[in-house]
């Protein structure tokens, strides 16, 4: 590997210290990479210093980062929120205090503003601040430009670098395409203009689940081996060293965000509500505006806040049962999934259809309950793993290790990435055989 070939220019808003889906996809992918010996420059967002001290992120020796002013009210969000201490470990009585909810409030109401007037949203006002970045960057050192989206500013950036350097590969990770609930109706025809010229524009375009390819592919009429399907991962335990007990209350955990329209937790509640049994139910992540709904069942509530990305992978296996609510949206996977994969812990996936992705996985791979989300079939799920812990079964009733689920982890997703990095293919014989040289170590360690 010449310096040229080995040298990969990333453009990634969310990355640590940030703890959003993508910013965890690409800590692993970054470092991973970079242990194979790819050098890894990323372009990034700045942000407030003691965000950036407090990072628990570890990145390997041959990832250099910069940091570029994310834009004016970007910029006071994150400041404002250092400032409140919102972020830190035990934040929860502070997102709940009246001063916060009313910032944030305020926050919501301009994003929402902007989310109209800017295509994708307030966050592409990032987009002339690091274009003037890359003026002072000699983009002919770098083989491979990533974007990783989202957010959208991510590949309009790439699309402009790719303008000026048609020679430069360029590999876009499509973590959500353009066309998701929260983006407005009424700009959808601009927004697949822009969209599909990205798409026509890169060397390969990489997607979470194959419900996204099939959208994408008709939507924008594109073949579909331009697209690669690398789905969130999971760093997976070993589990000599992870000896579970059983909780003195059967616990069900839940770690991520609850969302207006494609991801409540309604009839979650309901069902809850509905159980007399020794039940806690223990919640992770920013949820504050939802806690009013819980009040019903207070007694079976444990909410937490938002909770640091590795505290949150104790937690899942310490718990349980771990609860995935999937999008209505078929096209979106939520990432915590894969995530759950590597507890070792059975998964109760709540699906809005039963084409849904994550059921379809949670059955191949035997690692928990499939049910639709409604409060009657909540319910019922619930008191059948209720009944398995009760009896000491829910151990030896699903496949826990890591061994199955081994093509999903993170360690799979980066062999994927080197190929098509390569210009290969993502699917061969070597591909297969790395998965299973994965799967077979993580069984030599059961």
């Amino acid at each position: 590997m010449n310096n040229k070939e080995g040298r990969i220019l990333l453009v990634a808003y969310s990355y640590p210290p940030l703890q959003d889906p993508q910013s965890i996809r690409w800590f692993n992918f970054s470092n991973l990479l970079a242990q194979k010996g790819y050098k890894i420059d990323v372009i990034t967002i700045k942000l407030p210093d003691s965000l950036i001290k407090s990072n628990k992120f570890r990145l390997h020796s041959n990832i250099t980062v910069f940091r570029i002013f994310p834009g004016p009210l970007e910029n006071i969000a994150y400041n404002l929120k250092a400032k409140i201490g919102t972020d830190e470990v035990g934040n929860l009585l502070k997102r709940q205090k009246r001063r916060f909810r009313l910032l944030k409030t305020g926050y919501w109401s301009i994003r929402k503003i902007m989310n109209n007037i800017l295509i994708g949203g307030l966050r592409t006002e990032w987009l002339p601040f690091c274009l003037n970045f890359l003026k002072s960057i000699d983009i002919s050192k770098y083989s491979v430009l990533i974007t990783s989206q989202e957010p959208f500013v991510d590949s309009l950036i790439g699309l402009s670098i790719k303008k000026k350097n048609p020679d430069l590969r360029w590999i876009a990770d499509m973590g959500d395409i353009l066309l998701s609930p929260y983006y407005p109706k009424w700009r959808q025809k601009a927004d697949i203009h822009v969209e599909k010229r990205i798409m026509k524009n890169t060397d390969r375009v990489i997607l979470t689940n194959k419900n996204a390819l099939k959208l994408v592919s008709k939507r924008y009429d594109m073949e579909t081996d331009k697209f690669a399907i690398i789905t969130q991962g999971f760093s997976p335990y070993a589990a000599d060293s992870h000896k579970k007990h059983k909780n003195m209350r059967f616990t069900l955990f839940f770690a991520g965000s609850f969302y207006k329209g494609f991801r409540e937790p309604d009839s979650l509640i309901d069902a809850l509500s509905k159980l007399d049994l020794n039940i806690k139910f223990v919640i992770a992540g920013t949820n504050e505006f939802f806690m009013d709904r819980f009040e019903a069942i207070a007694d079976k509530i444990e909410f937490l806040g938002l909770v640091p990305y590795f505290e949150s992978l104790k937690l899942q296996r310490k718990a349980d049962i771990l609860v995935n609510i999937s999008n209505k949206q078929l096209y979106q996977v939520p990432g915590k999934f894969f995530e759950y994969l590597g507890s070792g812990r059975p998964i109760l996936d709540i699906v809005y259809d039963e084409n849904d992705e994550t059921a379809k996985l949670t059955r191949e791979l035997n690692v928990g309950v499939v049910c639709r989300n409604s409060a009657c079939e909540i319910r019922d799920a619930i008191l059948r793993l209720y009944n398995l812990w009760k009896n000491d079964m829910l151990e030896n009733s699903f496949d826990l290790n890591n061994a199955k689920p081994a093509k999903y982890s993170w360690e799979s997703g980066a062999e994927k990435l080197c190929r098509l990095i390569e210009g290969r293919t993502t699917e061969d014989s070597e591909t297969t055989k790395r998965a299973d040289e994965i799967a077979s170590s993580l069984r030599s360690s059961q």
